[in-house]
């Protein structure tokens, strides 16, 4: 009988999507284990709820940390109720809690999950926007017990890939791309580049995102351990006021005044769950920057682009952004210019980010790319991953003297192994409904992504 372990957080919806994967394992004999850090434990027919701080804790913080092939702090450093990596404010962080609080909460998750992680025969959430989630991952993990992630995309209208190894990284696409590098010519890609632009669309919002919901969502978080700090929260918003007052003054550099030689660094959404769950360590993104700044050729300059939507000073902290503009070869390009004006400028050498669908963009493009963090398509041969400063200062003279050409095999052979790599939601992502609603939806594809999977990694 298949045993299947989601984890709660604060927010309730979770809860009802667990219950309704229970209610998809019924005919078959399965069950769902829910483990939170709120309300009562208890039994409803094959759904198990059971509140992690009524358990008593027998394993210390030690031994919890020899079960997790990580350091714990990598999980911690996911969830920003708790820390905020991003930025290191004193205010950032959205609770207040203490180091005591913190090691409480890691010992009431993490003695469950060592005591009933060997049931279990697969687990299912989303990114790691918390601590409950990476920890739970990487126990599992270590046990072989399959974890999946659901991965949504702007490609491929009904379709979404299932992330179930470390770096959010897909075993599936990690098959596919040597096979399809191997058996593709050159000439497939520019069969393969009209039919993924052709697939891209505008993912529809959530219906009911009012703020009916948004005050339940606070509710929930002052019931559960993720209880907002009141102070902290006032310091974030006078910051905004002031950075969005303040960003004015910051050195922005407008398309007509673009440099002659520049590489584009696109700045993620701040904090942004897809790096602190795989590269913690540049999530601040500034000192990854000044490495650049650093160590880019002489007459060379760096121009960063903010988040389709953000501004500056008001979603990219002010900080942040006025120590960027003090290195003298970096500088901000205006928040309405698009992401294809520089794609197509001559000028712009290449594009760098940490691990944003912005590098697919550029390489569709022939555009070269910097890609220094990991993700779903992060193996591709396609991209510019540099080792060390020596070899991306080599890498960035190529591109100065035009001897460096997008592996377009590689383009064509990532795109296909993502696009087969993906499962069929069956229902549009144009018009998704609510939240609830649509990722349930995706629970019988995700029950049945399992089933294929599992099959393709028993031995043969």
């Amino acid at each position: 009988m298949v045993k299947v372990l989601f984890l709660g957080k604060s927010d309730r919806r979770i809860e009802q999507w667990a219950r309704a994967h229970a209610k998809l394992l019924e005919n078959e004999g399965g069950s769902v284990l829910f483990l939170a850090l709120y309300g009562q434990s208890y039994k409803d027919g094959n759904f198990e709820f059971v509140n992690c701080t009524e358990t008593v804790c027998e394993a210390t913080a030690q031994e919890i940390q020899r079960e997790v092939p990580v350091s714990v702090n990598r999980a911690l450093a996911c969830d920003r109720s708790i820390t905020d990596y991003t930025y290191s404010l004193p205010y950032g962080s959205y609770s207040n809690l203490s180091i005591d609080q913190i090691e409480t909460l890691v010992l009431a998750i993490g003695n469950v999950l060592l005591k009933r992680i060997d049931e279990i025969d697969y687990c299912v959430d989303g990114l790691f926007d918390n601590f409950i989630t990476p920890l739970a991952f990487h126990i599992a993990w270590r046990r072989q017990i399959p974890f999946y992630m659901v991965r949504l995309w702007q490609y491929w209208d009904t379709r979404f890939h299932v992330v179930d190894s470390p770096g959010y990284t897909s075993s599936v696409v990690e098959r596919l791309y040597p096979r399809y590098y191997r058996r593709l010519s050159g000439a497939a890609y520019d069969r393969v580049r009209s039919e993924f632009l052709a697939a891209r669309f505008s993912p529809g919002t959530f219906k009911q995102e009012n703020w009916k919901l948004r005050a339940r969502v606070v509710r929930d978080k002052f019931r559960s351990y993720e209880r907002p700090s009141l102070w902290n929260w006032m310091r974030r918003r006078v910051a905004r006021i002031a950075g969005t007052l303040r960003a004015r003054s910051l050195r922005i550099v407008p398309e007509g005044e673009r440099p002659s030689h520049y590489i584009l660094f696109a700045l993620h959404v701040a904090p942004e769950a897809s790096i602190l769950g795989t590269d913690a360590e540049i999530a601040d993104q500034f000192s990854l920057i000044r490495r650049m700044s650093i160590n880019v050729p002489f007459g060379v300059q760096i121009l960063c682009k903010a988040h389709p939507g953000d501004k500056f000073g008001r979603d990219i902290d002010f900080g942040l952004l006025q120590r960027l503009c003090a290195l003298y070869n970096v500088s901000l390009v205006p928040e309405s210019e698009r992401i294809g004006s520089f794609l197509s400028d001559p000028r712009c050498l290449a594009i760098a980010t940490i691990n944003g669908s912005v590098a697919l963009d550029s390489v569709i493009e022939d555009k070269p790319c910097f890609l220094f963090g990991k993700g779903i398509f992060a193996s591709a041969t396609c991209f510019i991953r540099p080792r060390d400063d020596d070899e991306f200062f080599e890498q960035m003279l190529l591109l100065c003297r035009n001897q460096y050409r997008v592996d377009r095999k590689a383009v064509a052979a990532i795109i296909l192994s993502l696009k087969r790599a993906t499962f069929d939601g069956r229902q549009s992502f144009r018009d998704p409904g609510t939240w609830l609603e649509h990722y349930c939806a995706l629970l019988p594809a995700i029950h049945e992504a399992h089933a294929k999977l599992s099959r393709r990694q028993k031995p043969e």
